[in-house]
């Protein structure tokens, strides 16, 4: 599923940087993300419910390797859904 959305954000939307947010602690999340090159941004995310702790940023450039990659790989109609939490650069 993260290998489509980046195939949709650069084929459909031009996206050179993937964001997302984690909840702090979720570990397992946490290590598929960085599994599929995402890495914290060190900036601070939400705020939470708590009032105090705040969610974990993660992001990944795609490369011009990577992106050439995925637009040859792209199938024709994929869309997400709208929501799937890809921001522009």
């Amino acid at each position: 599923m993260i290998r489509e959305i980046e195939r949709w954000a650069v084929c459909d939307r031009a996206v050179s940087t993937l964001r997302l947010a984690v909840m702090p602690g979720n570990d397992r999340a946490i290590a598929l993300y960085e599994r599929h090159g995402f890495r914290d941004t060190g900036k601070p995310g939400e705020l939470l419910r708590d009032g105090v702790s705040r969610t974990q940023v993660m992001a990944k450039a795609l490369t011009g390797t990577e992106e050439r990659a995925l637009r040859q790989s792209s199938p024709t109609g994929f869309k997400p859904s709208v929501g799937a939490g890809v921001a522009p650069a």
